[in-house]
């Protein structure tokens, strides 16, 4: 009995020959021949070990092998099947968080029956379409007799800006927003657009660098807090945070050279590394428990808890001992869930009375529309 038929050998043949020649041209449309090498040569690896693999049971098992050529058209067959499921998941995946439904970034509408909250949620890089939106909400409510609340963690001393960096691991910085938003091929937010429209009622409601890094090691072991210490004081710098000691100069290396691969692709290239990321950046967005397992998994609770559990507070406290009573806040996404609670354990009445949306990241184009 053969292995393959005449016709199921053509057809496959036929089909893998096929996407072989069609994923080849757009591996060298888009890469470049080098690449084109590259990939060929890791399918011809794969295929030596498959074939190393499958005679080796045979052999074991006394059976006879099929020859090198008909294993070839079955290893290529199902090859092309495997990669065409994966792109044509990949690009549906792509399609449906960009096209079909993008990220919407919440602005909620909340009373308590004595005061009005407007909370529009932010994301720190975004279309500039949606910052302008932003711009435009505040200036409404601002005419309507409304002030504003808005988020900007402001820099203090070097010695707490250093800790602060080395217990996330990457400087926060303008510059930091801003290289990243080239990768996703938007804007970053910038605080000062959002600030005298119409008027200067405009209050700063956050916890500076010093505060966080003192309720940060209030957090941490023993252990870890003298180490952090002793990098406040000047003393000296242990060998865990030496890595990160230079800090500034690393982080600006790496924002670098992050810029410079950017530098290197085409139009084509580049139009295709944005599109996928901005499809993963509107799937994180959409989904809260991807970001508490992000924030899980790179091992940050501790900084992380006072980011988010204290500025939160904060937050809340400020709202409720605010004398006014028409406010409108700018502030993280991951923060509303937080302050709304809290704000609902200090007076039950608070709820949501309406809810708007815009597109933060890309907007849904549907072919039919």
């Amino acid at each position: 009995m053969k292995w393959l038929t005449p016709s199921m050998i053509s057809k496959r043949l036929l089909y893998g020959y096929i996407f072989l020649w069609g994923i080849s041209y757009l591996v060298y449309h888009f890469f470049g021949i080098i690449e084109l090498g590259k990939f060929l040569w890791v399918i011809m690896v794969y295929f030596l070990v498959f074939y190393a693999i499958y005679w080796s049971v045979k052999s074991i098992m006394s059976k006879e092998s099929v020859g090198f050529s008909e294993f070839f058209i079955v290893f290529l067959y199902k090859l092309s099947v495997f990669l065409s499921i994966i792109l044509l998941s990949g690009g549906f995946f792509t399609y449906y968080q960009n096209n079909i439904s993008p990220a919407q970034m919440p602005l909620y509408t909340l009373s308590n029956g004595e005061k009005t909250l407007k909370f529009q949620t932010m994301s720190h890089i975004a279309r500039q379409k949606f910052y302008n939106t932003v711009q435009l909400q505040i200036s409404k409510a601002k005419r309507q007799g409304f002030v504003l609340f808005y988020e900007w963690v402001r820099p203090w001393s070097k010695e707490s800006q250093l800790v602060f960096d080395t217990a996330l691991g990457v400087e926060i910085s303008p510059e930091f927003y801003e290289t990243f938003a080239k990768v996703y091929g938007v804007s970053h937010q910038k605080n000062e657009d959002f600030l005298n429209i119409v008027n200067s009622q405009d209050f700063n409601i956050d916890l500076d660098i010093d505060t966080i890094v003192e309720l940060y090691l209030e957090r941490v072991d023993p252990e870890v807090r003298s180490q952090y210490e002793s990098i406040i004081k000047q003393e000296s710098f242990p060998e865990f945070v030496k890595k990160s000691t230079n800090a500034e100069e690393n982080q600006i290396d790496i924002q670098q050279e992050l810029l410079s691969r950017l530098a290197t692709l085409n139009n084509q290239q580049l139009s295709i590394l944005r599109y996928i990321n901005k499809s993963i950046l509107n799937f994180i967005i959409k989904h809260e428990w991807l970001r508490e397992f992000i924030v899980q998994r790179v091992g940050l609770e501790d900084i992380f808890g006072v980011i988010l559990d204290d500025r939160n507070e904060f937050v809340a406290q400020q709202i409720a001992n605010s004398e006014f009573e028409n406010i409108f806040v700018i502030y993280w996404l991951m923060h509303f869930g937080g302050i709304l609670e809290l704000l609902k354990e200090d007076d039950p009445n608070w709820e949501i009375i309406k809810t708007g949306y815009s597109y933060p990241i890309s907007e849904k184009k549907l072919p039919w529309n």
